[in-house]
């Protein structure tokens, strides 16, 4: 039997192109640092087109699973020469920007070899189903993405099957009485739900509801992380609170969807100046089910800042050092929507870890944390945070793994080739089944596999017996 799978992993937003399929024998299971292929079942296109169909039937995706501090990641391979990336060789073909609920959206850019078709479009994988979709993006004329360009993927609360992608938009209309233009924020769905509007004068296959904003939302508001949890729909602005409405509402519900805003801590909230800048260098966010650590379900944020308390903004206060930084962590109530301290209300100052014996025997350079991941843990042990230590530009990148609960750091230390490393957590692979592929001993491999020719059966001809 093949070994499972780790329950959470560190997987790289970037994928990679493979120029073959991988090899084994049937009925084994898939060795340890080795590329695997996906299972999928069936495959599905956003349109009609019959070209769209033929180039979603030829993409397999692969994966690369092993345990953390280790990195994952995932890999797409074309079965046909008909169809080429539209990127350099040397770069990724395609972007992971959502992995939550069994689902994976990929951001891609390949296209048929002889043809001008717009090369951007999502790749979507379900592993309840095992089924893979193309979805092309909402159409730039028509709107504007406001929050993130990255579609969220929510699932039907009763775990029947079946989800929608979800981008918050500006709708760009004009008025030929008024004769001027104006616009209209809207949530942009596909498949279209029921009591979803299509985009008038537009081909996009993606529909339209009418969200409902509270007035305490802010003016200026980015989504820097989006996720769903227990049925809501979550968009989180790492610096001022989180925007979400109910799943069954956005799915289900009538035209006009209702959301709410949950502000962040005092301490944790930045001004209006720091709004727009990206806060995933020093911030994590994620969700804890209370199954997980018992009592109830919350939702948790990591900052790393200023110590003393974390003033108001601590992102454009200046710093004596980095010794005067700390790390600190909260934990939102769902049932309640209060935030209290998860850390027992003690910091964790940064000259505190490096004056930690095992930073000092790991060798690890005496900098900043960054691009904090927060990793939830289902015994009782502490969450796990991991970071990343980085001396210089082009010096090397170590990725730390620090228990949150006993604030000690957890052998061993990986080693990242990439110096601006991407990655996020998740659990997906543990509801991935791999295909099996063809024994070793049959055709060699080639540099991209060709699809399977059909034989021809010819058809006998019936002699007539004359009487």
């Amino acid at each position: 039997m093949a070994p499972p799978h780790p329950s959470w992993v560190l997987l790289s937003t970037l994928v990679d192109r493979l120029h073959a399929l991988p090899r084994r024998n049937n009925n084994e299971p898939w060795p340890a640092s080795q590329w695997a292929a996906i299972k999928c079942n069936a495959t599905r296109a956003s349109t009609a087109n019959d070209e769209r169909r033929a180039i979603v039937d030829a993409v397999t995706l692969l994966a690369l699973i092993v345990e953390p501090p280790a990195v994952s990641a995932l890999a797409i391979c074309l079965r046909s020469e008909q169809y080429v990336f539209d990127a350099f060789t040397n770069q990724p073909v395609a972007n992971v920007v959502a992995a939550d609920d069994r689902i994976v959206v990929l951001d891609a850019k390949f296209r048929c070899r002889h043809s001008n078709d717009d090369p951007h479009r999502f790749l979507v994988y379900d592993a309840f189903d095992a089924s893979l979709a193309m979805v092309p993006p909402v159409c730039e004329w028509v709107c504007t993405p406001i929050l993130t360009a990255d579609p969220l993927p929510v699932r039907r609360r009763d775990d029947a099957g079946g989800y929608a992608l979800a981008i918050m938009a500006r709708h760009h209309l004009h008025d030929p009485k008024a004769r001027r233009e104006f616009s209209l924020e809207v949530l942009c769905l596909w498949p279209p739900p029921p009591y979803s509007r299509m985009f008038q004068g537009s081909v996009s296959p993606w529909g339209f509801k009418q969200p409902l904003f509270p007035p305490e939302k802010p003016k200026n508001l980015w989504a820097h992380t989006a996720f769903t949890f227990q049925g809501r729909a979550y968009w989180a602005d790492l610096g001022q609170g989180l925007l979400s409405c109910d799943s069954d509402d956005l799915l289900y519900g009538r035209h006009e969807v209702p959301f709410s805003f949950v502000p962040l801590p005092p301490e944790c909230r930045v001004c209006q100046l720091c709004s727009n800048i990206d806060h995933k260098g020093s911030r994590a966010m994620t969700c804890c089910p209370a199954t997980v650590h018992g009592g109830s379900d919350s939702i948790k944020l990591v900052c790393i800042g200023k110590g003393r308390g974390f003033e108001a903004c601590d992102v454009c206060g200046e710093f004596e050092s980095t010794l005067d930084m700390a790390l600190a962590s909260w934990a939102l109530d769902i049932a309640t929507g209060q935030w209290r301290r998860d850390d027992g209300g003690e910091d964790l100052r940064v000259a505190s870890l490096w004056q930690m014996e095992s930073f000092k025997t790991a060798g690890l350079p005496r900098v900043r944390p960054i691009l904090p991941i927060l990793i939830p843990q289902k015994d009782d042990g502490g969450d796990v945070l991991c970071f990343t230590l980085q001396a210089g530009d082009a010096g090397p990148v170590h990725l730390c793994r620090l228990n949150m609960r006993t604030k000690t750091l957890l052998p061993p230390h990986g080693l990242l080739d990439e110096w601006t490393p991407s990655l996020l957590g998740c659990d997906l692979f543990k509801h991935i089944e791999f295909a099996t592929t063809p024994d070793n001993n049959e055709e060699e491999e080639m540099e991209v596999l060709a699809p399977k020719r059909r034989r021809r059966r010819r058809k006998r001809k019936r002699m007539k017996i004359c009487p």
